[in-house]
C-alpha cells in the first residue's frame, strides 16, 4: 500500500512538472522559415550573432554551406566558431573564400563529403536551429524557400552537439592550397 501511494505521488508530480514545462513558451519549438515573404530563419540567426545583442563569447556550431552574408558579423568572433561544410563547398569560389577567411580569422573549419545536415547551434545560449537553411545569401535574402525548427530544449541541443562532434571527428581540414 505504501509503495502504491509513493508511485501515485511520483506520477502526479511528473504530470505536474510536465504541465509546467509544456506551458513554458520558452521550451516550445518554433517553426522558422526563409521565403520571399517571411525571413524568421535569418532574423533568428542574425539576432544571435549580431553585435548589437551583446558579444558572443560561446561556441557556435554550424553545419552546411556558408558564404559572405554573415561573414562581417562572424569574423570578430571567429575563435568561437566551428564550421563543417559539404566538401562541394570548396568547388564554389564564394563558399571557399568565406570558409578560408573564417579559417584565417581563427575559426575551426572542416569539410565532409557526405554532409547534408544543416545545424546552427549555440549551446550556452540555448539555441538550436535544424532545417534546410544555410548561412548563405540565397537563404537570408529570401531567394528560396527554406524551413527549420528552432529549439532551446537542453536534451535536443546536447544531441545536436554530440552529432556535430561525431561528424567533426570524421571530417577533413580544409586543404592548405585552398587556404
Amino acid at each position: 500500500m505504501e509503495l502504491a501511494c509513493a508511485i501515485e505521488q511520483t506520477s502526479e508530480e511528473v504530470r505536474r512538472l510536465r504541465t509546467i514545462m509544456e506551458s513554458r513558451e520558452s521550451l516550445i519549438p518554433r517553426f522558422v522559415e526563409s521565403s520571399p515573404q517571411i525571413r524568421t530563419y535569418s532574423d533568428m540567426i542574425d539576432s544571435i550573432i549580431s553585435p548589437r545583442h551583446g558579444p558572443l563569447e560561446h561556441n557556435l556550431y554550424m553545419m552546411g554551406y556558408f558564404d559572405q552574408i554573415t561573414l562581417d558579423k562572424l569574423l570578430p568572433i571567429a575563435r568561437y566558431v566551428r564550421i563543417i561544410s559539404p566538401s562541394k563547398a570548396l568547388e564554389n569560389r564564394i563558399n571557399r573564400d568565406a570558409l578560408n577567411r573564417m579559417s584565417r580569422a581563427g575559426a575551426q573549419v572542416r569539410t565532409h563529403p557526405m554532409l547534408h545536415a544543416r545545424i546552427f547551434c549555440v549551446p550556452d545560449r540555448q539555441v538550436l536551429i535544424v532545417g534546410s537553411g544555410d548561412l548563405q545569401t540565397d537563404c537570408f535574402g529570401g531567394r528560396r524557400f527554406d524551413a527549420g525548427v528552432w529549439s532551446n530544449y537542453p536534451e535536443l541541443i546536447k544531441s545536436a552537439v554530440d552529432f556535430f562532434n561525431r561528424v567533426w571527428e570524421e571530417s577533413e581540414h580544409i586543404p592548405e592550397a585552398s587556404v
